[in-house]
């Protein structure tokens, strides 16, 4: 049986593709909760109206592990168009960025 590992300081989400189940932990006061298992896949709205889920999902933002858990968790079927989108600051320094490279260009 296959089985997909995924922590951090906070949670941890163990996957068995074949038998589409998902245990997921939590880290508190020093030991790992009882694991709550969930059967897969699971859909984008079971997972932003889970708080649990929508907490560990958060948790891994800026994780490379981040997308491989959630195509196990929904078997593919994130959709990447809909996936975070940079937030008001890193926009603005893209915006900046771009306009110093321009401005390089023009006196170099």
């Amino acid at each position: 049986m296959t089985t997909q590992s995924f922590e951090n300081l906070d949670f941890s989400i163990l996957v068995e593709p074949d038998n589409h189940l998902a245990y997921l932990q939590r880290w508190e006061d020093g030991v790992w909760s009882e694991p709550l298992r969930f059967t897969l896949p699971l859909s984008r709205e079971k997972l932003a109206g889970t708080p649990i889920l929508a907490q560990a999902l958060k948790s891994f933002r800026r994780d490379p592990q981040l997308e491989p858990l959630r195509d196990a968790l929904t078997h593919g079927a994130w959709n990447d168009a809909d996936a975070e989108r940079p937030g008001p600051l890193a926009r603005f320094w893209a915006a900046i960025q771009a306009s110093f490279r321009q401005w390089a260009r023009q006196i170099g």
